[in-house]
């Protein structure tokens, strides 16, 4: 499982987005304002190191969104294949 992560960190964008943590803010709140969906608060949980079982961020923290969404679903169908 470790070694599929660390694949699926490779795969982030160069270029990411970054949004500053707020109060209250989630994993599937921002997957949900940068996606369309909360179904993918794993990707930005991921990309942010968060893997303690909670789906928080810290408030004023640098939260590191991939911008490439597409490829990493792609890679990760192919990866499961």
């Amino acid at each position: 499982m470790k070694k599929l992560i660390n694949k699926i960190r490779n795969w982030f964008s160069k270029k990411p987005i970054y949004d500053t943590g707020h109060l209250f803010d989630r994993c599937d709140s921002l997957a949900k304002k940068y996606y369309g969906s909360e179904i993918y608060w794993w990707v930005i949980a991921l990309a942010n190191n968060i893997s303690d079982g909670k789906l928080s961020v810290n408030a004023d923290k640098q939260i590191r969104i991939p911008g490439n969404l597409p490829t990493i679903l792609q890679n990760l169908k192919q990866a499961n294949s």
